[in-house]
């Protein structure tokens, strides 16, 4: 097993000369002088900093390596668990799709069944209004029944059910950022490859050259203790 883990205690005592100590004020830089003396304030701040996260790399590494070895031994057994969930969940999919794929080509052949019945009732129709007998035309009119509407005899599980969740799939990214430019649809509806931009922006600085971009340069001060 992994070294000891330290207690609450163990952890306070260890912090406590971090806690009570006193830092210097941050200093103000006006000349050259408090610059030197504000490099080396933040050097000394470097150092502490690094001691600091040592001494916790040393308390929590024993954390770190028990909940290593713990997932270790669940792994196993729930990717097996997860493998066989997607498998499950696959077959029940498979299964729907082919129900509904079933139930579209009866209602498919039902309705045009019943459109082929309509068109022969509505030359009937037609033929009773040439005679004149519309009282006729019309109960043969309003006979005509609804469109068959066939629903899937699909088993119940408790439970379990099917979620539909609508995504956008971009077939053709020129045209929907022409239809962008031209103002058919938001310019939210596409997002700039940020990283891809400031690969760009770090390898040309200022000679990067892309429409409607500029590359802008961001200084951070670095610290080695």
């Amino acid at each position: 097993m992994p070294n000891k883990i330290p207690t609450e205690a163990e952890v306070q005592k260890a912090l406590a000369p971090y806690v009570a100590e006193t830092l210097p004020e941050v200093p103000q830089i006006d000349d050259g002088d408090d610059y030197i003396a504000a490099g080396e304030a933040l050097k000394d701040t470097k150092r502490r900093q690094h001691a600091l996260d040592e001494l916790k790399r040393t308390m929590t590494r024993p954390l770190d390596e028990t909940k290593r070895a713990i997932l270790a031994l669940f792994d196993p057994a729930l990717t097996r668990l997860s493998r066989r969930e997607t498998a499950i969940k696959t077959a029940i999919k498979v299964y729907n799709a082919r129900l509904e794929d079933e139930r579209r080509l009866l209602e498919a052949k039902l309705r045009q069944e019943q459109a082929d019945k309509v068109t022969k009732i509505e030359a009937k129709v037609e033929r009773l209004r040439e005679r004149g007998r519309d009282g006729e035309a019309e109960a043969l009119t309003e006979s005509i029944p609804p469109l068959p509407i066939v629903v899937a005899d699909k088993p119940v599980v408790s439970g379990i059910s099917e979620r539909s969740v609508w995504k956008a799939e971009i077939i053709d990214m020129l045209e929907l950022a022409a239809a962008v430019a031209l103002g058919q649809v938001p310019l939210g509806y596409i997002l700039p490859n940020q990283s891809a931009l400031d690969a760009q922006a770090r390898s040309l600085k200022n000679g990067m050259r892309v429409p409607g971009v500029r590359a802008v340069e961001d200084k951070t001060v670095v610290a080695r203790g």
